[in-house]
């Protein structure tokens, strides 16, 4: 099964800071799908390009995203258990600085 192409997608090696943490990724695309925590709280949303962009609660109530917004993202990245496209833990957003995880 051919995969069809992706929007915007680019990864360094490392963290900006040298790390060595996960490489980081700039992402953009399409919102397809809004994803929610266990407790109801709408956390993340699925792109176009098949990647997912972990915002946490307070960042999605930041962006205020919706489905059919677009998005570019940029943080950690690492590969979907599907095989198919990436998580990104987002630490910007459309201009926004997210909190990265603690």
């Amino acid at each position: 099964m051919r995969r069809r192409p992706t929007p915007s997608r680019s990864a360094s090696s490392c963290c900006p800071s040298g790390c060595g943490g996960p490489p980081h990724a700039s992402v953009s695309g399409k919102v397809v799908r809004l994803n929610h925590a266990r407790h109801g709280a709408p956390n993340g949303v699925l792109l176009d390009s098949g990647d997912f962009v972990h915002t946490r609660p307070d960042g999605f109530e930041t962006l205020g995203l919706k489905v059919g917004d677009m998005l570019e993202a940029e943080g950690p990245a690492r590969p979907l258990a599907t095989g198919t496209g990436r998580v990104i833990e987002a630490h910007r957003a459309n201009g926004h600085a997210l909190a990265p995880r603690r």
